[in-house]
């Protein structure tokens, strides 16, 4: 890419990556990232989410399809709010969580969730 536009891009890139699946690491690649989450009727799907290694990257999770009890945990390695929880759990459709990564100490970054809407957090 040509230093010159590489700002503009950037911008232009797709945020959105295919739904990592069960069982997976989800792999921040970029920020930010959008990952619409499909999740199997009447299963426990699960996933990991690595620490961040940066501030300031933002990363949207939304389930978009929940087949009948479904749902979808999501164990994150770095902490997601003051409470220390770690761990996400999506299981109907238009939940969402925003997250952002924040400096914590000297090299050392987390997730924080800026807002979410039906998502359980513990």
């Amino acid at each position: 890419m040509p230093a010159h536009n590489q700002f503009q891009q950037h911008m232009l890139a797709n945020p959105e990556i295919t739904d990592p699946g069960n069982g997976a690491t989800i792999e921040i690649d970029r920020s930010p990232l959008y990952i619409p989450l499909t999740i199997a009727a009447s299963t426990a799907e699960t996933n990991t989410l690595p620490a961040p290694v940066a501030s300031g990257h933002r990363l949207t999770i939304m389930a978009v399809s929940v087949g009948g009890s479904g749902s979808r945990t999501i164990t994150c390695a770095s902490a997601l709010d003051s409470s220390a929880s770690t761990y996400m759990q999506f299981d109907a459709v238009d939940e969402l969580a925003f997250l952002e990564s924040v400096g914590v100490g000297s090299d050392t970054y987390e997730w924080r969730v800026v807002n979410s809407s039906g998502v359980v957090i513990d």
